[in-house]
């Protein structure tokens, strides 16, 4: 980590980053770009979707979440020491909660999106069908019309 050369700004942010299980964008917005760069450049923080807008024709997400890596408090953990050390390694462990319950969140949205496009396709498949039911009996009502004409 010694290649790791942040501004003494970036540094705040970072142990900001570090007190707090994540920032939502309100705040992370707030910070310089620079040191956002710097931070995220270093994999010492990250961004992760924490809600989508199921109602477009396309899931998009709306909102996030910033928090810090392993490897931004492991970051921090080699410029702290003593007590500074032990609350940061007490914070590494609730980080990886933390990852662990965003990841299975964000599988279980997975799972319900794949469940919705799967009953949409189901309801596509069906009006498709009945299309085709359509035109068979439009071409049938033809021919029968022909006949008689």
């Amino acid at each position: 980590m010694d290649d790791i050369l942040l501004s003494d700004e970036a540094y705040e942010i970072l142990k900001r980053f570090a007190s707090s299980s994540s920032l939502p964008d309100s705040v992370v917005n707030t910070f310089p770009e620079q040191c956002l760069d710097q931070l995220f450049k270093y994999k010492l923080i990250s961004s992760q979707i924490t809600d989508y807008d199921l109602t477009s024709p396309y899931i998009k997400p709306i909102a996030s979440e910033t928090f810090i890596t392993e490897k931004g408090l492991g970051y921090l953990s080699s410029r702290q020491s003593g007590q500074d050390q032990y609350d940061l390694l007490k914070s590494m462990a609730d980080s990886a909660k933390r990852q662990a319950l965003s990841a299975e969140q964000q599988a279980a949205l997975a799972i319900q999106n794949a469940k919705s496009a799967q009953k949409e396709a189901r309801i596509s498949h069906i009006h498709a069908i009945i299309s085709d039911v359509l035109a068979i009996i439009a071409i049938i009502i033809s021919i029968i019309a022909l006949r008689y004409h």
